[in-house]
């Protein structure tokens, strides 16, 4: 408790508002924790750190905009991955636990069933080898889906029968909780303002859309 007092002081000491900027902070702080042990015990320059938000800035929760399907990925491991290296090959999170067995030179048990591929490859210089890599990527939430490319992003809504029952006995004021793609309010209507997000079928281009507000 007296660490997050202390932050909330520092903050406002700066000229921050502490309320508003204290989650990043927070984060910033038991990032710096963390990194400054792996210094104390000699193995900093040898440990991969991987810092990657559950997702973008317009919160979690969304497939909705690119916040949804697009976050930051940012990996340190100064004995592994040269300074500076950027890679704009699709990625998911499904490929942390092949890239973590495969960096540690680990066997996978039989009975072990990975999704992801192993990010090892990329590490070297950002690029897969000889073009060797997935072509697109899947993402669910609730009733919502998603397949992106690197150019083109496609979502569906389709409401399972028993949702569809449901929304039938909806009140009209509840009717935006139970048609969203979670069936709830809060985090279940993060995105309602995108002009797309009531659309059973949604298809934006990436490249020439970065902000998916185009539904083609």
């Amino acid at each position: 408790i007296e660490a997050r007092r202390e932050l909330l002081n520092l903050l406002e000491k700066k000229g921050f508002d502490p309320q508003k900027h204290y989650g990043i902070a927070w984060i910033d702080a038991n990032l710096g924790v963390m990194l400054d042990k792996l210094k104390e015990l000699g193995i900093d320059d040898n440990t991969l750190v991987v810092f990657a938000p559950d997702h973008g800035s317009s919160d979690k929760g969304s497939i909705y905009s690119h916040n949804g399907s697009q976050i930051p990925l940012l990996m340190r491991w100064p004995k592994g991955i040269p300074a500076g290296l950027e890679s704009d090959e699709l990625v998911q999170n499904i490929d942390m636990v092949p890239t973590f067995f495969d960096i540690a030179s680990a066997k996978v048990p039989v009975e072990y069933d990975i999704d992801g591929i192993s990010l090892k490859p990329l590490l070297r210089d950002g690029n897969a080898p000889s073009g060797d890599w997935r072509e697109s990527l899947y993402f669910e939430i609730g009733a919502a889906r998603a397949i992106m490319t690197k150019d083109w992003k496609y979502i569906s809504l389709r409401y399972p029968v028993d949702r569809i029952n449901r929304i039938k006995r909806s009140k009209i004021a509840n009717l935006p909780q139970a048609m969203s793609p979670l069936a709830r309010s809060g985090i279940g209507l993060r995105g309602i303002a995108h002009p797309g997000f009531w659309y059973e079928d949604k298809l934006y281009h990436l490249t020439r859309d970065e902000k998916e507000m185009s539904h083609l």
